[in-house]
């Protein structure tokens, strides 16, 4: 993580943004894909489709975990930076990367 920085106080808008680039958004929105991707799989042993053919996952739940998981990036970004009450979001991103986000092949065969 970042060590705090100073900024001086919003007088413009583009201080409201100075502290993230757009290769850091990206690179972040990137990531947070990889990351809902990943939960679209169930564990291990389960099927996607249950016996009543309902989905392990669907479109809506994975754009809720897209969202989710650029969110919880952006604000450990910031909490980095000193500012923002955004510990839950660093806490739950350190657990996300520990217990979760394992199930998916590193890279999905086209035959899948």
């Amino acid at each position: 993580m970042n060590t705090p920085h100073e900024f001086h106080p919003e007088k413009i808008p583009s201080d409201c943004w100075d502290w993230i680039t757009r290769e850091d958004a990206t690179r972040h929105a990137l990531a947070a894909f990889e990351m809902a991707r990943r939960e679209c799989f169930p564990p291990e042993g389960e099927r996607f489709l249950d016996a009543d053919l309902c989905a392990w996952c669907n479109r809506e739940t994975f754009a809720d975990l897209l969202a989710d998981c650029f969110s919880m990036r952006i604000k450990a970004m910031a909490y980095g930076y000193g500012f923002g009450d955004f510990l839950p979001e660093v806490k739950r991103l350190n657990l996300w990367g520990q217990q979760g986000n394992a199930r998916a092949p590193e890279r999905e065969d086209a035959s899948s």
